[in-house]
């Protein structure tokens, strides 16, 4: 196996282009209410790892199946394609890395370890030793762009995605003991990662979390204040680490303060079985009831418990992932039987935590006061009026004009077009390549891969 640029698709490959079969629900053009699930299905659907969001505001996918094994992509309105390659066997987690491409870990049946790439603009696959990871796991990117991945040999590892580095080129490693479970990057620019007891680190055997500074590859250990089993690890809406866990007379998820180093257990009920969890942009932590049909939601202050399910909709005893994704909705991928990727709405919606008062998708328009404006999943025009307006754009390339008032108009996905008013405006660019304007008053802004008038 090489570790260069594999052959186009089109030598092999099996590129399957599939209109998934809406199960449940069905696609409103207005906003679904909380927790109401639309399931999605496709031949040789096999999600049983991870799913992130796309730059370009499709859901990715793993999908280690028999039938199709590679890479799934879904559009938000639920047209799934895979894309695959002969060198793919097993892969298991994904991130969009530093260079704007999605790379996921890969072991061969041969137990030879791979980080991949998948180029979303050239539609091909390059693949690269995972060194000493023989069974590469979970996936994460730190905040230089930079991959970090952990799995069998007890080691996570970095490699780098381009820029200053050479994409493939592992840096930094640590010998983490035990066996490594998730890992993901911090609030604080650490990477964190879950540990199982069976190793001493530092003097800590138990199960615990491990801070690793992503330059230096130097470990902490922080032992957990109980045999709490940690899974997977999300940034709670409150911006501190959160994991669900077993192994305690009940089930919970616990969260972890690192300026305190504090840990909090939140018990759930005993059939909760809680895996795969996200913030949603409600402000609450979701997650998926391992074995069920059944997603969960809770406050980060541990109250307000409430569970959403449906029909046709199984996630099974594998590990299972729930990711925030385009359009204020959660996306759930449900490897049970049947094996369905779910959609889950959140309302009411909102834009940066505040309440929506204007919202595209059903109809309504800016007013002349101090707006908080939310776009639709098409490409949209938005013309902010009087007031002090936040505006957040939708995910297909949206074009916004801000108004006479102090905006904040932000960009969040696709490729967009960001016009500052004549007030002070905040600009900010979002996953696309964006185009960011100044106006009069004293502008701001970030995020923007092209500015016109602003510092």
């Amino acid at each position: 196996m090489t570790d260069h640029v594999r052959r186009r698709r089109a030598a092999l490959v099996l590129a399957l282009t599939l209109l998934a079969t809406v199960l449940a629900g069905g696609a409103p053009s207005a906003r679904a209410a909380t927790g109401d699930i639309t399931v999605f299905g496709a031949t040789g659907l096999f999600p049983t790892g991870g799913i992130i969001e796309g730059p370009d505001g499709n859901l990715y996918f793993t999908n280690p199946g028999s039938t199709v094994s590679g890479i799934g992509e879904m559009t938000p309105a639920g047209a799934i394609t895979f894309h695959t390659d002969p060198a793919m066997d097993t892969p298991s987690d994904l991130t969009v890395g530093g260079d704007g491409n999605i790379w996921f870990t890969n072991t061969r049946g041969n137990n030879t370890g791979q980080i991949g790439r998948f180029d979303l603009t050239t539609d091909t696959f390059t693949f690269f030793s995972s060194g000493n990871v023989t069974f590469p796991f979970k996936i994460a990117t730190a905040p230089d762009g930079s991959v970090w991945f952990t799995g069998g040999g007890s080691v996570a590892r970095r490699m780098h995605t381009g820029g200053t580095g050479t994409a493939g080129t592992l840096g930094a490693s640590t010998n983490t003991g035990g066996s490594t479970g998730d890992i993901a990057v911090g609030p604080d620019g650490n990477m964190w990662i879950t540990k199982a007891q069976n190793a001493n680190i530092g003097g800590v055997t138990a199960h615990s979390l491990l801070r690793v500074n992503p330059t230096t590859g130097d470990t902490t250990p922080f032992a957990l204040p109980q045999d709490v089993g940690p899974r997977q690890l999300a940034i709670g809406p409150d911006g501190n680490l959160w994991f669900g866990h077993s192994g305690l007379a009940q089930p919970g998820l616990m969260r972890y303060v690192i300026a305190t180093n504090t840990f909090t257990n939140f018990n759930l009920p005993v059939d909760s079985n809680p895996k795969g969890l996200t913030a949603g942009d409600d402000g609450n932590l979701w997650f998926i009831r391992g074995n069920t049909d059944t997603i969960g939601r809770i406050s980060p202050t541990g109250t307000g418990y409430t569970t959403f399910t449906t029909a046709n909709l199984d996630f099974g005893p594998s590990t299972q992932e729930i990711t925030q994704g385009p359009g204020g909705r959660l996306f759930a991928a449900a490897g049970g039987s049947p094996r369905r990727i779910a959609r889950v709405a959140i309302d009411p919606p909102t834009c940066k935590g505040q309440p929506v008062t204007v919202d595209l998708s059903k109809g309504e328009t800016p007013t002349n006061g101090d707006d908080v404006i939310l776009g639709t999943d098409g490409p949209d025009t938005i013309n902010a009026l009087d007031g002090n307006d936040l505006v957040c754009a939708g995910n297909r390339g949206d074009v916004v004009n801000g108004g006479p008032g102090n905006d904040t108009l932000l960009g969040f996905r696709g490729k967009d077009t960001l016009n500052g008013g004549p007030g002070n405006d905040t600009i900010v660019g979002g996953k696309g390549r964006d185009i960011c304007r100044g106006n009069a008053g004293t502008d701001t802004a970030r995020t923007c891969e092209t500015r016109g008038g602003i510092p």
